[in-house]
């Protein structure tokens, strides 16, 4: 058994498997940026940066209807079996866990406009650590 998929017969059946990881891998990216960033503003007490994050989690919500709608039309058009069968319902699962935590990213960004208006709390260096 190889860890390198085997190009399927179809090509196009490859580029769309192509297109999903891609859109997951961007999803994975726009994750951690968006939970890099409303940590930084969480620990500068930057509360409209906060609220720019908690704007910023609609494409995250919007790719991952996106990864879903195409890892279904994938299974619809070319009924996959075994491995990669397993990596679509994989991409289903791991795309709602990434905009999950986008979720988060948006709540910590609200959380931050709201600690920027109280008194300061310290140690702020441990937020980020966390």
């Amino acid at each position: 058994m190889t860890d390198t998929p085997q190009p399927h017969t179809v090509r196009s059946y490859d580029e769309d498997l192509h297109d999903l990881r891609t859109l997951i891998g961007r999803m994975g990216g726009l994750a951690e940026a968006q939970i890099a960033a409303a940590i930084d503003a969480l620990a500068r007490r930057d509360g409209p940066a906060g609220l720019e994050v908690a704007e910023g989690d609609r494409k995250l919500d919007e790719l991952e209807a996106e990864a879903e709608s195409l890892a279904i039309a994938i299974i619809a058009r070319r009924a996959p079996l075994a491995d990669d069968l397993r990596e679509l319902v994989a991409a289903l699962k791991i795309s709602a866990i990434i905009e999950r935590i986008g979720d988060y990213a948006k709540n910590i960004g609200k959380r931050a406009s709201a600690v920027a208006q109280a008194a300061p709390v310290q140690p702020v260096v441990i937020i980020p650590e966390m």
